[in-house]
Formats: structure tokens, sequence, C-alpha cells
């Protein structure tokens, strides 16, 4: 359902659970197949929903300033030994 929701927004699912009525039998074949074109975990679903938009190719990094790339380094470096520093020092 939660996958449905996120999505799809408005589907056979999300209209099956807030429904008063009981589903046909034409319904309860459609809803059914409709869970098993899911998948598992949801997985069917997001392959079918990432098909239907493209990724940028646009780099922020790539484009911004030198100076600006240079300060990205500098602070993931610091970063990375200050990650390293804690991990020493917990134990």
């Amino acid at each position: 359902m939660q996958m449905s929701r996120i999505y799809e927004g408005n589907s056979i699912i999300l209209y099956a659970l807030n429904s008063d009525v009981k589903l046909t039998d034409a319904q309860q074949k459609a809803f059914n197949k409709h869970i098993a074109d899911i998948g598992d975990l949801g997985v069917e679903l997001q392959k079918r929903m990432a098909a239907k938009h493209k990724l940028s190719n646009y780099n922020h990094y790539q484009h911004a300033k030198k100076s600006l790339r240079e300060a990205h380094a500098k602070n993931l470096k610091q970063l990375k030994q200050a990650k390293k520093y804690m991990q020493q020092h917990q134990r």
C-alpha cells in the first residue's frame, strides 16, 4: 500500500482499501494482478517508475568554481580524518 501511495498516487490498491463496497470478481483479479506486478518489496514498481524518468547528466561539482571544488575536497578530507579519529578513540 505504501509503495503504491508513493509511486502511483491513485491506484486500485488505494481504491480497494478505501472502498466500502466489496470488489467485483474482475476488480479482485485486477487487484491481485496489480499486487503481483508490484513485486517483492515494491522492486518492480520502482523499476517501472524509474524507467519513466530520465536522469540528469548535469554535474554541479564539475561546473562549480575551482575554489569551491578545492574547498569541497578539503572538507571531505577533514570529514574522513574526523571519522577515522573517532573510530580510533571510541575503543
